[in-house]
């Protein structure tokens, strides 16, 4: 083209499409948004109803003790210590808890006595959580079976058998109401009775390991008894101040993860808003990519936050009010503001 010839841009009226009536535009953005309502709808209900059958599951158990393990490497940044499981409840019957898990398995009541040639190694948190869910499970599905043999059998007179089969039913009620969870043991500030105890242990850890020399095992000895003897007139000196038991107690707040301490039920909602709005499939991806996570942790922060709320204020008002009104409107509110984030970032986002 020679510098004397002018170029004039198309006509964009003639290389345009022509755009819809308003009246029919309205009515497609009416369908897209009956679409994603009624999506919606059925996603979220098809999750929750979904879930609702799966608590009772082997993969939520496992779920949930992800949850207490997170929250627990929370609250080891802001406390004394936590942890998981309860394992040293079940010290000494390391063997009649695996023994007894692997009858409940099979359907038949754990051993009378720990078997001969039972594995007795230490128990992992897993371990413990997996024993006292099958054994509630196990009791249950075993209460079931009485009920319904005792419903088949009309050779007991009335009203005994009436009243048998009422008390049954109640236990059963009972049971399938009572929730369980992995219990979370975390100690804020820890007294110094409970100092005096953990250095002792420590004594006898250093005292009998075979993985250091004898000179530094001595200098660390050393050091912790000195620190032992610093605890013991701690001690002493919180033992006159009867009235001062904050000074000389725990804080300390144990908790167990149940199953609505997961929060799948809001992630659901999450997932639902995903699936339903209009977009490509590799935008809802990385929606889900990003968003659950973020959600699985502002969870764990939830619950290290509620622990410590419950640590200091003993359980008491401020903790319940902090659990049951703020982070439940805190959770949903951010969940929400997840979804708009992703719309307007990722969806709806302008290519420059």
């Amino acid at each position: 083209m020679s510098d004397s010839q002018e170029y004039s841009p198309a006509d964009p009226a003639s290389s345009a499409e022509p755009a819809p009536p308003p009246a029919q535009h309205r009515k497609a953005v009416r369908a897209k948004t009956l679409k994603f309502i009624v999506v919606f709808m059925i996603s979220v209900l098809v999750l929750l109803v979904g879930y609702e059958t799966q608590k009772q599951s082997v993969a939520n158990d496992w779920y949930l003790l992800q949850v207490a393990r997170s929250t627990a490497w929370l609250l080891r940044f802001v406390g004394y210590s936590c942890t998981v499981g309860g394992v040293e409840r079940f010290k000494g019957r390391e063997g009649m808890v695996r023994a007894s898990v692997a009858a409940w398995k099979r359907g038949e009541d754990a051993p009378a006595m720990t078997p001969p040639d039972a594995n007795t190694s230490p128990l992992s948190p897993w371990e413990v959580w997996e024993y006292q869910a099958a054994q509630l499970r196990h009791e249950r599905n075993k209460l079931e079976a009485q009920l319904d043999a005792a419903i088949a059998d009309t050779t007991q007179a009335e009203p005994e058998r009436s009243a048998r089969i009422g008390d049954m039913r109640m236990r059963l009620m009972q049971m399938k109401s009572q929730e369980m969870g992995p219990l979370v043991s975390f100690v804020w500030k820890a007294g110094p009775e409970r100092r005096l105890a953990d250095a002792q242990k420590e004594i006898a850890d250093v005292q009998t390991r075979t993985d250091i020399d004898e000179s530094a095992r001595s200098r660390r000895l050393m050091a912790l008894r000195e620190h032992v003897a610093g605890l013991e007139k701690e001690v002493q000196a919180a033992a006159s101040m009867p009235r001062d038991k904050r000074q000389r107690e725990d804080l300390m707040f144990p908790f167990i993860v149940v199953p609505d301490c997961g929060a799948i039920q809001s992630m659901a909602i999450f997932f639902a808003a995903i699936l339903a709005f209009p977009a490509p499939w590799w935008r809802r991806l990385a929606g889900l990519l990003i968003g659950i996570p973020a959600l699985y942790w502002v969870n764990a922060f939830r619950l290290a936050f509620l622990a410590v709320i419950g640590a200091w204020d003993g359980g008491g008002p401020r903790f319940k009010f902090a659990h049951e009104y703020v982070w439940q409107g805190i959770y949903i509110v951010f969940v929400v503001a997840l979804w708009m984030a992703w719309v307007e970032l990722l969806v709806r986002r302008k290519r420059t």
